[in-house]
């Protein structure tokens, strides 16, 4: 075996239209497979959702989901759960959301879709009715919550250009006020519940302050024997791992404080960088 080398999915394969850029990396990861390189994805990402691209992308290494709560190796029958605890909890805390959705004053031209959030805000699903914002929440989480904010155009299109800070700032006002009383009921301190914010995919999501993407990857290592050289491809500082052994990559369009810290970063974005980043990763090895 070469190594484990993990990617992200949202904004790193795919760009702001979950979309591949190129082509080209379904072919680029075989080659590598072909050569010994383990490849599977660790990303915020709901596990029914990374097991259908990883799937597609024919990868043989572990999916890492939501943030390192949800972690799968291929031949196992049934995910792990690295927090079991949290998952009643967070079931919870949609709950309550949605029924604010759907019963609070301030949210009388909303509407509320439920189901795969992800693939309804970009399959150009129309809503039709007089409802200004849509707001769609996804079923598929388990160790976590996670909505999109949408305004709905004139014609019934979810228009991410047009949709405003304004639209979302009710649903963050919701988020905060369910998730401060619940965080008390998750246990420590140290997992109290983390809400976070994306205004370039008008994206909100919450999760427990203890999971995170370095815990799924330090589970894979207990469990299962790998080389010690790994590199996770990433965008955005939710990719920093702090495990020794783990390189950092960027794609050209991640953020800065996680290019400062990554050891390579792509000139090419998306998954034109991913492939950029695995034939560096290839020269490294036959270096």
């Amino acid at each position: 075996m070469q190594g484990l080398i993990l990617l992200d999915w949202d904004l790193t394969v795919v760009d702001l239209r979950n979309e591949i850029n190129d082509a080209r990396l379904p072919y680029k990861i075989q080659e590598m497979i072909s050569q010994g390189w383990i490849i599977g994805l660790n990303s915020d990402t709901p596990f029914r959702r990374l097991s259908s691209w990883y799937s597609s992308l024919d990868m043989n290494g572990p999916i890492i989901a939501e943030k390192g709560a949800i972690v799968w190796w291929p031949g196992c029958e049934d995910p792990i759960f690295t927090a079991p605890e949290i998952v009643s909890v967070l079931a919870d805390i949609r709950d309550r959301i949605m029924l604010g959705l759907t019963h609070r004053d301030e949210f009388e031209d909303y509407a509320l879709y439920f189901g795969d959030s992800t693939e309804f805000v970009n399959s150009g699903s129309r809503v039709r009715g007089s409802d200004s914002v849509v707001v769609a929440v996804d079923a598929f989480r388990l160790c976590s919550v996670g909505l999109f904010v949408r305004r709905i155009s004139l014609d019934g299109n979810l228009d991410l250009s047009n949709t405003q800070d304004r639209d979302a700032k009710p649903v963050d006002d919701l988020l905060v006020a369910t998730c401060r009383p619940c965080s008390a009921g998750v246990g420590r301190r140290t997992d109290s519940l983390v809400f976070s914010i994306d205004n370039e995919l008008y994206f909100r999501s919450v999760h427990v302050n203890k999971t995170a993407k370095s815990s799924g990857v330090s589970l894979v290592f207990s469990e299962w024997q790998l080389p010690s050289k790994a590199y996770m491809i990433g965008n955005s500082m939710s990719d920093h791992l702090n495990i020794s052994g783990v390189d950092q990559l960027a794609v050209g369009n991640a953020s800065r404080d996680y290019k400062a810290l990554a050891s390579k970063t792509a000139s090419e974005e998306f998954a034109r960088g991913c492939i950029e980043l695995l034939s560096f990763i290839q020269s490294e090895g036959q270096g």
